[in-house]
């Protein structure tokens, strides 16, 4: 049965062309009887760029191993491609060690403009004995001394009995020249008392040994000169050291100026190094209590509103820890009589505290407490916790200037003479320092304990001297500048280089600062004609 086809159009016609020209291609190459081999493929193409490259390098890295040089494989084919011949690997050999990077020297900036001269730092260096090494240990108290003078002493015992040189900043870490135990070991000991003898249990636990040459042994020498401070009578104050035996006395302004250090120890491109600056810390010989009975008297109506602005936001210094606290509130409802719960689940009186820690006895037992709050590290948790330390006002000095006595010329001018110090006082303040610690036997002592060794003098180096710098103003001035780089006259005579018009601009004010607005206004449109500024108030 015949039956007529019809002719194919369009998309159909260039399929079954397509699917035709296929056809006759897999007759002339014979696809299903020809062996596999007959088969004709394209070669895949050549590795060019960063690929031609690295397959170079690793034949040549095969071939110095005494591997054999294998044909990379294509991905889309299978056909391989022919091994690179052995003179063209050692060429290539020959140009990646010459191409190979070098080390180079270390890239000094250094101007050219200026009048050289001799400069010194004030950074001492540091040599550290070949060899040494530092064990760090943990410390923990049962029950847990709060005084950090008890917990110094407490460890000195221990010490003594093993007869090691250690040092311990008071809190949790303690660093040995020496292995005294292998993983940790207790000791007990009576600590003497205001009140008698104390049984403590203090456990030392080994955590690690550092050399020391590492960075993380930073940490140890901060500590170290720590040590040196105190024995050199610095008291610390902060973060810093003063010496409270010389300090100058203002009395005319109940103030005295504590002279003294701000030390470092870091390690720099050249080295260890200490970094020594001179520091002074102003005290007022009153106290806080002092202060609140003063306030008290003046207007007793208005006692706590003054106390509160006068006594929030400040600093105190309590001498029988030597630290800094802010105040952050006044506890009104508070007084010494008060206790608070200790570390073993007991509690304890204010007084009763100062008298067992510190040996300190409190006058007036109805005065408020004054509030610090800080943020500490808790163990086993990552966020910190808040803490609230109360303080006693009586043993709280006062510290810093207020705005009273900044805002006073005599005071300032009294104190300026103390505290603003010349380059070559800054120099001898460091000559005395380090001649101090050449006399101490007990200072060197420390030092050689830990195979450290300090210079006899500061880091000298060369500088430049800058010409002084011209101002160029608008219009084509220029002004050269003094050596105290004043040029205040020079910009209110000379207009600036690109003004801009200020045409449209307001002031938004209260009633109650109409006339301040106005004398801003009036100080604005006046002083812009100055700087070439064209301006008017709205």
């Amino acid at each position: 049965m015949l039956t007529k086809m019809t002719l194919a159009k369009g998309r159909g016609a260039a399929l079954l062309a397509a699917l035709k020209k296929k056809r006759e291609q897999e007759k002339v190459v014979g696809v299903g009887d020809a062996p596999e081999e007959a088969v004709t493929k394209e070669e895949p193409p050549k590795p060019r760029g960063r690929a031609a490259l690295l397959q170079k390098l690793q034949e040549s890295r095969l071939k110095k191993v005494g591997g054999t040089l294998e044909p990379a494989a294509s991905t889309s084919h299978s056909t391989s491609r022919a091994p690179v011949p052995e003179s063209k690997v050692e060429e290539l050999s020959k140009s990646v060690l010459e191409i190979s990077f070098t080390e180079k020297d270390v890239v000094t900036y250094r101007g050219e403009i200026g009048k050289p001269l001799n400069v010194s730092a004030n950074y001492i260096r540091l040599q550290i004995e070949k060899g040494r090494g530092v064990y760090e240990y943990e410390v923990r108290f049962n029950p847990e001394l709060d005084a950090k003078n008890r917990r110094i002493r407490m460890v000195n015992l221990i010490m003594k009995e093993l007869g090691s040189v250690k040092v311990f900043d008071g809190g949790s870490v303690l660093y040995l020249p020496l292995k005294i135990v292998e993983t940790q070991q207790t000791f007990h000991e009576s600590l003497p008392g205001p009140d008698g003898d104390q049984e403590v249990s203090t456990t030392l636990i080994f955590k690690r040994k550092k050399s020391m040459g590492e960075r993380e042994c930073l940490h140890l020498y901060n500590v170290l000169f720590k040590r040196i401070m105190h024995i050199l009578l610095y008291t610390q104050m902060g973060r810093n050291y003063f010496d409270t035996e010389h300090k100058y006395l203002i009395p005319q302004h109940k103030l005295e100026v504590f002279p003294g250090f701000a030390v470092t120890v870091d390690e720099l491109e050249d080295g260890l190094m200490l970094s020594l600056d001179t520091q002074h810390r102003v005290l007022r010989t009153e106290n806080a209590y002092e202060l609140l009975n003063e306030l008290r008297s003046s207007d007793p109506r208005r006692f706590k509103e003054m106390a509160t602005s006068s006594i929030i936001g400040s600093c105190v210094f309590t001498r029988y820890n030597n630290k800094t606290y802010i105040v952050d509130d006044v506890a009104w409802d508070m007084t010494p009589q008060d206790t608070f719960p200790t570390r073993d689940g007991g509690s304890i009186s204010f007084i009763d505290y100062y008298k067992n820690q510190y040996n300190i006895i409190i006058h007036d037992t109805h005065q408020p407490l004054l509030i610090n709050r800080r943020s500490v590290k808790v163990p086993g948790q990552t966020e910190k916790a808040e803490r609230m330390v109360c303080l006693i006002p009586e043993l709280c000095y006062l510290t810093g200037l207020t705005d009273a006595m900044r805002s006073d010329f005599r005071v300032m001018k009294d104190v300026a003479q103390y505290t603003r110090v010349t380059p070559n006082q800054r120099m001898a303040a460091l000559r005395t320092y380090l001649g101090n610690i050449t006399k101490s036997e007990k200072a060197q002592q420390v030092l050689s304990d830990w195979g450290l060794k300090i210079d006899n003098g500061v880091i000298n180096m060369t500088g430049r001297q800058l010409d002084n710098e011209v101002i160029l103003f608008g219009g084509g001035q220029s002004h050269q500048t003094n050596n105290s780089a004043d040029w205040n006259r020079a910009i209110g005579e000379n207009k600036v280089t690109g003004p801009i018009d200020m045409l449209n601009w307001i002031v938004f004010h209260t009633e109650r600062d109409k006339r301040h607005a106005m004398d801003f206004a009036q100080t604005m449109c006046r002083l812009g004609g100055c700087y070439g500024v064209q301006n008017r108030a709205a």
